[in-house]
């Protein structure tokens, strides 16, 4: 049987792939966010906090 801090590892591990791949998608989307906002507003840039 495996242990639970094995299982534990295991877990906290594929949170923190989960997590990346998350962060990566959100930055990509605001990206394309901002991007749009530069093509409409020039002067005003909105402030992310992540």
């Amino acid at each position: 049987m495996i242990s639970s801090t094995t299982n534990e590892k295991i877990v906290t591990d594929f949170q923190k792939k989960v997590d990346s791949i998350n962060n990566q998608k959100q930055l990509t989307f605001i990206e394309k966010k901002e991007l749009a906002l530069k093509e409409s507003e020039t002067l005003k840039r909105p402030s992310y906090h992540l």
